[in-house]
C-alpha cells in the first residue's frame, strides 16, 4: 500500500466498495398495484440477498405510512418475510414503506437493511345503494360509481 499513488489507492478502494455493496445488496419483492374493494387480499413481502436470515435467524420487519383500511401488517422478528392481509373496505390510493433489517439476532439495531415504498390502489364499485328495479319494455338508465 505504501508504494501506491493516491490515485491508485482511491481506485482500489472504489473497486472494493463496489464489490462489497453488491455483496450486501438487499431487494424486497413487489406488491400488486391495484387491489379490489371488499375482496380478501394477502401477500407476503420477501427479502432477497446474500445475508437474508435463514431459520433460526430472524430479520426485523417494520412498516410506516398508511395501509388501506381493512388491511393489517404482520412484521417483527421473522425469517419468512412480512405479510399484508385483510379485506380493503375503502377505495383510494395508499402509500406506505416496508423496512427490513437483516440478521437482527433478537435486536432491531444492526445489519444490512432495505426500505421500499409501496403504493396500493383500492378499486371497485363504490355505489352504496342498490340499483332500481327494471320495468320490461321501458328505457333504463342508472349511474354506477366506480373507483380505479
Amino acid at each position: 500500500v505504501a508504494s501506491l499513488t493516491l490515485f491508485q489507492a482511491n481506485a482500489g478502494a472504489a473497486r472494493l466498495a463496489k464489490i462489497r455493496a453488491q455483496d450486501h445488496r438487499v431487494c424486497l419483492s413487489a406488491l400488486d398495484g391495484a387491489i379490489c374493494l371488499d375482496t380478501a387480499y394477502s401477500r407476503r413481502i420477501k427479502a432477497t440477498g446474500n445475508y437474508v436470515a435463514r431459520f433460526p435467524q430472524t430479520d426485523f420487519w417494520s412498516m410506516s405510512g398508511t395501509l388501506p383500511t381493512g388491511l393489517t401488517f404482520t412484521g417483527g422478528f421473522l425469517s419468512s418475510g412480512a405479510t399484508i392481509a385483510g379485506t380493503p373496505t375503502v377505495a383510494g390510493t395508499y402509500t406506505f414503506a416496508v423496512k427490513v433489517v437483516m440478521h437482527t439476532f433478537g435486536s432491531a439495531g444492526f445489519g444490512d437493511f432495505m426500505e421500499k415504498t409501496y403504493q396500493l390502489k383500492v378499486v371497485g364499485i363504490t355505489t352504496t345503494s342498490p340499483l332500481p328495479d327494471y320495468t320490461t319494455g321501458m328505457p333504463y338508465s342508472e349511474s354506477i360509481d366506480i373507483s380505479g
